[in-house]
């Protein structure tokens, strides 16, 4: 064995970026509630045979709303110097002509 070092110092670790948090999609939770509700009401009218097929739309729909809830934690991508949004008739024309700059503008402002 070598001999241990009583000098030795670690040298300290390299600054941490600072990182904001990343914006969540919340507005999925107004949809997931209502969703997980009505089917809940669904699926409790279909065990007395209320609402034919009740039981399983409304806990397939109970399941959507779970899932669009746990969805709204995820967060959304950041993505840095977005452009500003193309107008309708430049995305149009754009996919035929420069279809990756639609796509980037796209993924920047989905709408």
């Amino acid at each position: 064995m070598s001999y241990p070092n009583a000098d030795f110092q670690a040298p300290p670790p390299p600054p941490l970026p600072e990182v904001k948090p990343a914006p969540r999609p919340t507005k999925l939770r107004t949809i997931a509630i209502p969703l997980f509700v009505i089917g809940l009401i669904v699926c409790a009218l279909g065990i007395p045979k209320i609402v034919p097929g009740g039981i399983a739309s409304g806990a397939a729909m109970a399941f959507l709303g779970i899932v669009f809830f746990a969805l709204s934690f995820v967060p959304l991508p950041v993505i840095e110097n977005a452009e500003e949004p193309m107008s309708p008739t430049q995305k149009l024309l754009g996919v035929f002509f420069e279809p990756s700059k639609v796509f980037r503008n796209l993924r920047a402002h989905p709408r």
